[in-house]
């Protein structure tokens, strides 16, 4: 880490001393909070002014570069966690203004998000300035594009795709793609997930992480450490309609999502106060030099949606 000050008071909090970092501060009582201890590599962080704060939260990647560049007073950037970086450049050049970056964003290279213009435009009637900066609001799970530019005074919604080279001057909305300079909708009722998917492999048609535990659905995993291996037990009076599916997520925040087929193999009317449950095999091959995290079995039906989590240790 290489830290450079011209000031007082300013605060840097929750950095780990191993991190590939850069802070350059003029200026006081600013304060830079890093959750949880992060390694964090390839970060560049200059401020210039006073009473400034940024917040990164837990499970950041950067990849290439991240440049954060604040050159006024009293601003606010907040990084959500799970949210990753090519190579990015984030700028706040006007006092009070905020950039707000939700959880699990992904940011491909050459992109950058300007809160604010570096420089006066005058209206020479009013002798006034007309272009003083705004914030930006980015909300859950947005992917930005490659070199595409988010702009002052804009509002990205959940669940949108920004296409490579894309130039965003207004607001948005939720499951959409945009395109263009400046940015429009192109299609609406979309999301997206980082896995690459295959032609012809089937796409679970729900988000699966705030799914209720649910008795309908039991498993045994016998091994994990280099093949997922077990058995599915399901009650019987479910399993007509029903379908299983697996997540399997890895400690990098990577998942992958299975379909486990439903084969009856036989019923275990003694298991589990005597409820008839049938059951059947699995076995996944885990991705090699990648530790588990945890394993998320999901029953769904016309009617709810369950779950089983197993949170593993290796």
């Amino acid at each position: 880490m290489i830290f450079q000050e011209i000031g007082i008071n300013n605060i840097i909090s929750g950095l780990n001393q191993n991190s590939n970092i850069m802070i350059d501060i003029c200026g006081c009582n600013n304060k830079i909070n890093i959750s949880e201890n992060q390694n964090i590599q390839n970060l560049t962080i200059k401020i210039i002014g006073n009473n400034n704060s940024i917040v990164i939260k837990k499970d950041i990647k950067i990849k290439e570069q991240l440049f954060i560049y604040i050159d006024d007073n009293n601003t606010y950037l907040e990084i959500g966690k799970n949210t990753t970086f090519e190579n990015t450049n984030i700028s706040i050049t006007d006092v009070n203004n905020k950039v707000i970056i939700g959880k699990d964003c992904m940011f491909a290279a050459g992109t950058a998000i300007v809160a604010g213009d570096f420089h006066s435009i005058i209206d020479l009637d009013t002798k006034k300035r007309i272009n003083y900066g705004r914030s930006i609001i980015i909300k859950n799970h947005v992917w930005i594009g490659i070199n595409a530019k988010i702009l002052k005074n804009v509002c990205i919604e959940e669940n949108s795709v920004i296409a490579a080279g894309s130039l965003v001057t207004n607001d948005i909305p939720a499951n959409s793609i945009v395109g263009g300079v400046p940015a429009k909708v192109i299609k609406n009722n979309i999301t997206w997930m980082r896995e690459k998917v295959v032609e012809g492999e089937e796409i679970l048609d729900r988000e699966f992480s705030n799914i209720l535990d649910s008795d309908l659905l039991r498993f045994n995993l016998e091994s994990y450490s280099q093949e997922i291996k077990g058995w599915i037990f399901l009650q019987e009076e479910e399993s007509g309609n029903s379908k299983l599916y697996v997540e399997i997520i890895y400690e990098d925040n990577t998942i992958e999502r299975k379909t486990i087929p439903l084969i009856e193999r036989g019923d275990v009317s003694d298991f589990y106060n005597n409820i008839k449950y049938l059951f059947s095999g699995f076995i996944f091959f885990k991705k090699e030099n990648k530790k588990l995290k945890k394993i998320k079995f999901i029953i769904e039906n016309s009617d709810f949606i369950g779950s089983k989590t197993v949170y593993l240790d290796k």
